[in-house]
């Protein structure tokens, strides 16, 4: 699943409401991930729609490797 087809699965205007979203901001989701802050919220969403929404389309912060450090 891609985030544009969890955002069909989801509806839109449903997410925008459960987190007082305009539009626009749901719109700037373009880099194919949600915010890591949106995860509790969609998860319920997806729950009571019967989906799953993978958490790799969330952007949590990775755990550094040893070659990053």
């Amino acid at each position: 699943m891609d985030i544009t087809t969890a955002l069909e699965k989801l509806g839109r205007k449903a997410l925008m409401s459960r987190l007082g979203l305009s539009k626009q901001s749901l719109s700037a989701v373009t880099n194919g991930t949600f915010p890591a802050s949106w995860y509790a919220v969609v998860q319920e969403l997806a729950d009571e729609k019967g989906i799953e929404v993978p958490d790799h389309l969330f952007n949590f912060k990775k755990p550094a490797t040893q070659e990053q450090a």
